[in-house]
């Protein structure tokens, strides 16, 4: 069995890249991971890829292939230096951040989601750094038990 995730979905990315990348899924009937950023404010990504005014019908057609949709975060911008259960990185929009803040950035992600029909089980956190208030936030705001983690 594979596991393929594919990081940084968001309304600002490479259209050509992932369009390719979404024909070679298909034509093997592979269903991916796609970690979704509801509020994308990375000036990385922002500065470097247009504004792509179709993703969020983009994503709910890959939630209609039952592609395995992910809460990735929330603005994907880190705020802190923590590394935190998972200190792969010691950057982190999520680990060091209060469990209020957490809260907030998790219950705003799903809201998010559902106001684009779109449903998640699941959460990956950017650069991969989350801590026991992440744990905390997501069974607090939502339905969200698994989290995908990269060592």
């Amino acid at each position: 069995m594979y596991l393929i995730r594919l990081d940084d979905a968001s309304e600002y990315m490479d259209i050509v890249k992932w369009d390719n990348i979404e024909k070679l899924l298909d034509r093997y009937n592979i269903k991916p991971i796609v970690g979704i950023i509801p509020n994308n404010q990375d000036k990385d990504l922002i500065n470097k890829y247009k504004k792509d005014m179709k993703f969020w019908d983009k994503a709910k057609v890959w939630q209609k292939k039952r592609w395995t949709i992910a809460l990735h975060g929330f603005t994907h911008v880190c705020s802190s230096n923590s590394g935190g259960i998972n200190p792969i990185n010691l950057r982190s929009e999520f680990a060091g951040v209060s469990l209020e803040e957490q809260k907030i950035k998790v219950s705003s992600g799903i809201k998010i989601f559902k106001e684009h029909g779109l449903d998640t089980k699941l959460f990956f956190a950017p650069s991969h750094t989350f801590d026991m208030n992440t744990l905390e936030a997501l069974k607090a705001e939502g339905d969200i038990r698994i989290i995908y983690v990269i060592q």
